[in-house]
């Protein structure tokens, strides 16, 4: 099965900065958990607060990013993940 022609198409500043923001925010969560279960910050509200918020707001914005690309996507959904995969 021949793959198809790629079109490269022009990135999005938007969305590439929104996406380095998130990567930033989990980068940053998993070396204060890390920290944190290695006893050297306390099990406080701060951190409960902190550690919370961030994983809150990274996973939605994820999720939404998500569905942004695939709102940019023409054709079917399905056939451009199969693609994607390389199946």
């Amino acid at each position: 099965m021949e793959r198809p022609e790629v079109i490269p198409r022009e990135r999005i500043p938007w969305i590439d900065a929104a996406r380095a923001f998130a990567i930033v925010l989990v980068v940053f969560g998993h070396v204060l958990r890390g920290i944190h279960d290695a006893g050297l910050i306390a099990d406080g509200k701060a951190f409960r607060l902190l550690d919370d918020g961030i994983y809150l707001f990274h996973m939605l914005r994820w999720s939404r990013l998500f569905g942004q690309l695939f709102g940019f996507l023409s054709g079917n959904p399905v056939q451009f993940v199969v693609e994607a995969v390389g199946m």
